[in-house]
């Protein structure tokens, strides 16, 4: 038995072509189901239901709810395994006793066995020599599922398998295929497995080849490090960015400097003011003196914010200019490209 177990999990594939001429007989898929059933589950409830779909109509609705892939549109079968907490509360008040699954914790525990239960279901028809497609979209549209296949309340779809005959032979037809697989799984896995490595007998053979390789990898590897940990260095200032692009809050000319700073560039408030005038970004006297000029509005780099202040000699509006979202990624490159 323990010798069949790479044969299936080294070679096993996803199907979605069937072949339409042959069918699941009504045994088999109890005999699966059954068997199946016997996965582990929470507390022995087996809190999961599974609902097989046969008729051409239904599978045609089906289809269309799984956005008609070809698995779900050709297969035998379709089955939908769904989250049940219906049948163990209904046995629980067969019993005047309280189920306690009315909560997040009792569909997480349902959700957990209906996904042990469907790769069970998976595991078992495979090696039975059926093909099987799982089909994520039953979360897609779950009132179309609960709809379509008339589930009551507390029964939830997880998700679908598509079921039938492979379509044919699905592996190469190329002469060399064999060969190839032959190779893999008798020769490459098995050293893999023994040695934690695969290397030919002329590196073996041969310990300086073997250390120019070996030299190589460590080269190689150490550029990847030192690739991700640039990454790493780097991430948080690309995530402030694309945080600052999509934000749709302003701040203050002298909250930009203090930004510019934590970016490497030397300046504060009065010094940022001084520069966007002298190159247009601000107007540079007379009554609208610091507020944003037609060049720098036009390139959405500031707003401004209009405020009421209230005296004893009476109402005075006032007018502030502030950094955009935009603006402040804008004024980051533009500095760090001029200290560059």
């Amino acid at each position: 038995m323990i010798n069949n177990i790479p044969a299936y999990f080294g070679r096993r594939a996803t199907v979605r072509i069937f072949d339409r001429s042959r069918h699941i007989s009504d045994s088999t898929l109890r005999d699966i189901i059954a068997l199946a059933a016997q996965a582990p589950n929470t507390g022995n409830m087996q809190l999961y239901s599974v609902v097989a779909t046969r008729g051409e109509e239904l599978k045609k609705e089906l289809a269309a709810l799984h956005y008609n892939q070809p698995a779900a549109a050709g297969a035998d079968v379709l089955l939908t395994v769904c989250a049940d907490t219906r049948r163990f509360a209904a046995w629980c008040d067969a019993r005047e006793a309280k189920s306690g699954l009315d909560n997040f914790g009792g569909r997480l525990s349902a959700l957990v066995d209906a996904s042990i239960f469907a790769q069970q279901i998976v595991t078992i028809a495979e090696m039975g020599g059926l093909g099987c497609c799982y089909l994520g979209t039953a979360t897609y549209n779950v009132d179309g599922f609960c709809k379509a296949l008339d589930l009551p309340q507390g029964v939830i779809p997880v998700v679908g398998i598509a079921m039938g005959y492979p379509a044919g032979d699905a592996r190469s037809k190329l002469p060399t295929a064999a060969q190839f697989e032959s190779w893999i799984f008798d020769e490459i896995l098995p050293s893999i497995r023994k040695t934690g490595l695969y290397a030919t007998d002329k590196l073996l053979e041969n310990p300086d080849l073997a250390l120019e390789a070996f030299s190589a990898l460590k080269a190689e590897r150490e550029k990847r490090l030192a690739a991700e940990a640039q990454l790493a260095e780097n991430l948080p200032k690309v995530q402030y960015a694309d945080a600052v692009t999509a934000s749709k809050s302003t701040i203050l000319v002298g909250d930009l400097a203090k930004i510019l700073k934590q970016n490497g560039v030397d300046i504060g408030q009065n010094r940022l003011f001084e520069y966007l005038r002298r190159n247009g970004y601000l107007i540079r006297s007379g009554r609208r003196r610091n507020m944003p000029t037609q060049y720098s509005m036009d390139l959405e780099l500031f707003e401004i914010s209009q405020n009421a202040a209230i005296s004893p000699r009476g109402v005075r509006l006032t007018r502030t200019p502030k950094v955009t979202g935009k603006g402040q990624q804008y004024f980051v490159k533009h500095f760090q490209k001029l200290i560059s």
